[in-house]
C-alpha cells in the first residue's frame, strides 16, 4: 500500500497499526515483527503524529475507518472465547441449557461490544470532521509576547559540556562524557522530563568526546570516540538504564572517532569516521545478540562527523567533512537491499548547503538537520514524502557549536556547546503540536 494524503503511513507502520488494533502489546508486536520494543515505540509515535491521534484507541478507530483492520478479526476473537475451556466447564456444571447460559450472554456481550465500537467510531469521525486540515508549520522567532514560539529554554545541564553524547529512553534524557572546562569528562547524567531535573549516574568507564549514544532495544550503546590522548578508541561501552550499570561489548574492528551511528531494526550501524590518520569509508554493523561486528558495502566518498538518522526508508547519512571540506551529500542506506544487485546505497536530495558537522535527529518520520558552525545557525527539515528540504526560521542565539540534538517525545533537545567557553545551555524545540478539539453531542 502506497502512502497517500488519506493514508500517510508506510507499509511497516500499517503493519504495526493492524497489530495494535487487534489489542497486541508493544512487546507482542516486537516479537511478531522481529524488532525491538523501542522500535515499536518509535513507529507508534510516528503513526500518532501522522494520523493526528493521541491514544491506542483512537489509532485503532482510525485503522477501522480506513479499512486497515478486517472485521473478521473481531468475530474470530468472539468465537475463540466461546470455545474456551472456561466456557465449556461452565456449561457442564449448569442445569440450564447451554443456549441460555453461554451463547446468549456472549451474544449480548458481542452486541454491546459492537455498539461501543460504533459509538467510538462516531466520536472519532466527528473529530475528523471538526478538525481543520493540517498544514506544515516551521519554527518561529522567539517573541516577547503574542504568538507562541516553538523554542523554549529548559533547566541547564548540571555541568557545562560540549561534544557530549545523549540518548532518550522511557521519558528521560541520558547524557554521557564530552569535554568540560577541565578537559575530558566521564560524568553521566539523567534528565527526567516530567520532573525537570538532572540526576547523576555512574561515570562512563572511558572518558571520550566525539561519540554518539544510540538506543538499541533497552540499552544505550556508545561506540568509539576520541580519548584524552587525542587518539580514537575502539571501545564499545553499553549503559543499561534499568540496571543503572555499564558493560562492554565487542570492540570496533579498528579505533574510530567522529563516526555517524544509528540503530535500525535491532542493529547498530556505523558510517565513516576518522581513524587517527585519515577520513574513512567503512560501514560496520553490530549485532547485540551475537556481540559481533560485520562489514557492509562501503561509502564511495570518505567522511567524518556526518549525521545518521533512521526512518522507514532506511538510514539517512547527511553532511560531514573530508579532505575537500564540508559536504552537502545526502545518501540513504537501505539494509534490506544489501544483497540485491542495486546495492543498499542511493543518492537523495542534497542539503541546501555543505554542513561540516551537522547535528540533528529523526522525529515523527522527518529528518532535522542543523548547522551550528556558522555565525548564523541554520536548520532544515527533510520530508521523505516529496523529497524536499524546508528551511526553518531563525534559530535562537543560544545554540552554538559543540551542542548536540536528541529527540524526546515531541521535542528536540539541544544540549551544551561552546562559545567563548563551554556552555551548560539546554534548549527545547517543539517539533510536533498536539491540539484537542472538543466534540459536543446533542
Amino acid at each position: 500500500m502506497i502512502p497517500t494524503s488519506e493514508n500517510p503511513l508506510s507499509e511497516r507502520e500499517i503493519e504495526i497499526l493492524r497489530l495494535l488494533a487487534t489489542g497486541a502489546t508493544n512487546k507482542q508486536i516486537a516479537h511478531q515483527l522481529i524488532i525491538s520494543p523501542n522500535t515499536v515505540k518509535v513507529h507508534l509515535r510516528n503513526i500518532y503524529a501522522k494520523i493526528e491521534v493521541s491514544s491506542r484507541t483512537e489509532a485503532s478507530m482510525w485503522a477501522v475507518h480506513n479499512g486497515l483492520l478486517e472485521s473478521s478479526l473481531l468475530s474470530s476473537e468472539i468465537e475463540t472465547e466461546e470455545a474456551s475451556p472456561e466456557s465449556a466447564a461452565s456449561q457442564e456444571i449448569s442445569s440450564v441449557p447451554p443456549e441460555t447460559t453461554a451463547r446468549r450472554p456472549r451474544r449480548w456481550f458481542a452486541f454491546a461490544l459492537m455498539i461501543s465500537l460504533a459509538l467510538m467510531a462516531a466520536l472519532f469521525l466527528a473529530r475528523l470532521i471538526l478538525r481543520p486540515a493540517p498544514t506544515p508549520t516551521l519554527a518561529v522567532d522567539i517573541l516577547d509576547g503574542g504568538e507562541l514560539s516553538r523554542w523554549q529554554t529548559a533547566p541547564d545541564l548540571p555541568q557545562a559540556v560540549s561534544d557530549t553524547a545523549a540518548a532518550a529512553y522511557d521519558g528521560a534524557l541520558y547524557l554521557f562524557g564530552g569535554q568540560d572546562e577541565n578537559g575530558f569528562t566521564a560524568h553521566a547524567w539523567r534528565f527526567v522530563a516530567q520532573e525537570e531535573q538532572w540526576e547523576p549516574l555512574p561515570d562512563k568507564p572511558t572518558p571520550v568526546s566525539e561519540v554518539n549514544a544510540v538506543l538499541l532495544g533497552e540499552k544505550i550503546y556508545l561506540p568509539g570516540g576520541r580519548t584524552v590522548s587525542g587518539e580514537p578508541t575502539a571501545v564499545l561501552e553499553i549503559y543499561d538504564p534499568r540496571q543503572d550499570e555499564w558493560s562492554q561489548g565487542a570492540p570496533l574492528p579498528t579505533p574510530r572517532t567522529a563516526v555517524a551511528a544509528a540503530a535500525f531494526e535491532g542493529r547498530l550501524y556505523l558510517f565513516g569516521g576518522w581513524d587517527g590518520h585519515e577520513y574513512t569509508t567503512d560501514v560496520w554493523v553490530y549485532d547485540p545478540q551475537s556481540d559481533t561486528w560485520e562489514t557492509r558495502p562501503s561509502l564511495e566518498v570518505p567522511r567524518a562527523w556526518a549525521l545518521a538518522a533512521a526512518t522507514d526508508a532506511g538510514i539517512h547519512l547527511v553532511g560531514g567533512e573530508n579532505a575537500t571540506g564540508g559536504l552537502d551529500s545526502h545518501l540513504i542506506y537501505a539494509p534490506a537491499r544489501e544483497d540485491t544487485p542495486e546495492g543498499p546505497w542511493r543518492t537523495a536530495l542534497s542539503l541546501p548547503q555543505p554542513v561540516r558537522r551537522p547535528v540533528g535527529a529523526e522525529l515523527a518520520g522527518l529528518v532535522y538537520v542543523f548547522d551550528l558552525q556558522t555565525a548564523s545557525p541554520q536548520g532544515w527539515v527533510y520530508y521523505e514524502s516529496n523529497e524536499t528540504w524546508n528551511a526553518m526560521e531563525t534559530l535562537p542565539e543560544g545554540l552554538s557549536p559543540g551542542a548536540i540534538a536528541v529527540p524526546l517525545d515531541t521535542y528536540l533537545h539541544f544540549l551544551g556547546g561552546r562559545d567563548a567557553q563551554v556552555l551548560a545551555t539546554h534548549w527545547m524545540y517543539q517539533a510536533i503540536y498536539t491540539t484537542s478539539i472538543p466534540v459536543i453531542l446533542h
